[in-house]
């Protein structure tokens, strides 16, 4: 297994591990926090910097990998499903959606500087015709 993919795993575990906290505070009747951004559902860090962090590592590998690490197909739909079809809050929808849109440049040995993207051509494809077009 790759490390993209153990990414992604670790991704759907956290919101798994938050869905199944926010049941057990509804069942008990504890109301939720004011701001869900900066409550620790599950382990020691605020929600919105597990997001950040597990979100900024895959973006870290993707741009620095010149092309040899890509996010594939499955796992966009998964991300897409875990962060915009069926959020936790609407805040990480927000979240994904700004990171996925998000302008990045990166200058060579040259001081050349380009624009470096999440997805590959064919991944952008991929998200536009069989994710945001499926109307299945």
């Amino acid at each position: 297994m790759n490390i993209v993919q153990h990414l992604i795993d670790d991704c759907t575990s956290y919101n798994k591990a938050v869905s199944a906290k926010l049941k057990d505070m509804a069942a008990k009747g504890e109301s939720l926090p004011e701001k869900v951004e900066d409550f620790c559902f599950v382990g020691k860090c605020k929600h919105k910097t597990m997001l950040d962090t597990l979100l900024g590592l895959l973006e870290f590998l993707v741009t620095t990998s010149e092309n040899y690490v890509e996010i594939g197909f499955p796992n966009i739909e998964k991300l897409w499903h875990m962060f915009v079809s069926e959020p936790n809050f609407e805040s990480d929808q927000n979240l994904f959606l700004t990171w996925i849109n998000k302008h990045r440049v990166k200058e060579d040995a040259k001081k050349n500087q380009y624009d470096v993207y999440i997805f590959t051509d064919e991944e952008k494809e991929f998200l536009f015709i069989n994710v945001l077009c499926n109307t299945a």
